[in-house]
């Protein structure tokens, strides 16, 4: 669904988010905290396990934000439950042979996922001239099929029509590393708004270095 200068430009987007968010990280506990997603694509529902490698029934934690704007979606960092057990640890400094209390959990993601968020959905509407509203991010735990389809209830995505736009999280903290999904759930209409604006940016970008005049973004 995304030609290769579409992914391109959106994997340097979402990783400029990620960046500012390992900063905020690291200031906030203390840890070196390097982050960085090597992927982005685009898929359905339907394939979407397929895509990060998450079977239907693997039980995962998970932070939710709905935002809204002129794209409305819902957007979520996705680990399992493992992973999540091994990145509160790594970030409150606890036994990493113990899982974390239920709240501790809860709480420390929440914040992890409230700051990686919110610095990707910042980025992108910074890149495209936008600005998003942003609920208070909710902390769930289930399958797969049971995060999504709360998540894109709650946002009006139906699943017939709507798209996801997925990537790869590594948090690399101190020398461990712990590996996790985003998604950002968009209605058809706001992907199609989405990938208009990024390819008006590469538009404007080709035409400054070849010092044209750059074309304007039309705006729907």
């Amino acid at each position: 669904m995304l030609t290769h200068e579409q992914s391109d430009t959106l994997t340097e987007v979402f990783n400029a988010g990620v960046i500012k968010a390992g900063v905020a990280l690291t200031n906030l506990v203390g840890h070196q905290v390097r982050m960085q997603v090597p992927l982005v694509g685009v898929t359905d529902f339907t394939d979407l396990h397929n895509c990060l490698g998450i079977g239907n029934d693997l039980q995962l934690v998970s932070v939710c934000q709905q935002f809204c704007g002129t794209m409305d979606g819902y957007a979520l960092l996705l680990l399992s439950r493992e992973s999540g057990d091994a990145l509160t640890n790594r970030l409150t400094g606890s036994d990493p042979g113990t899982a974390p209390a239920e709240a501790e959990r809860s709480e420390t993601l929440l914040e992890v996922g409230n700051i990686l968020i919110n610095g990707i959905l910042g980025t992108i509407a910074n890149t495209v001239g936008d600005r998003f509203e942003y609920q208070v991010p909710v902390y769930r735990e289930g399958s797969l099929p049971l995060i999504i389809g709360i998540s894109s209830c709650a946002a009006n995505c139906s699943i017939g029509d709507s798209h996801s736009l997925y990537a790869r999280a590594q948090f690399d903290i101190d020398e461990a590393r712990v590996i996790g999904s985003i998604l950002i759930l968009l209605t058809a209409g706001g992907f199609d708004r989405l990938i208009g604006l990024v390819d008006g940016l590469r538009g404007q970008a080709k035409a400054t270095a070849s010092g044209g005049a750059a074309p304007q973004t039309p705006v729907k």
